[in-house]
């Protein structure tokens, strides 16, 4: 269940975070020509920001989050499988 507000879903994060070419090229793309500092910084948080999105995607409050959102439809996790 991904709701709007989690741009990358966990599958995603987990290829990402297992593939350190994949986050060469997004530090490079958003840093740019830039000094190799940058890059590291921007690949540093690139990383970071995969941890939490993973971290938050198994949580518990991602899951009542979930639930409050299907609510709002009268759905369950139950409907959708």
């Amino acid at each position: 269940m991904r709701r709007p507000e989690v741009e990358l879903s966990d599958e995603a994060a987990s290829y990402v975070e297992q593939h350190p070419d994949v986050i060469e090229k997004l530090a490079a793309g958003i840093a740019g020509d830039t000094s190799p500092t940058l890059r590291d910084r921007v690949r540093d948080r690139v990383r970071i920001r995969l941890r939490e999105t993973r971290a938050y995607a198994a949580s518990d409050e991602a899951a009542a989050a979930d639930e409050v959102f299907l609510a709002r439809y009268g759905l369950t996790r139950n409907t959708l499988a």
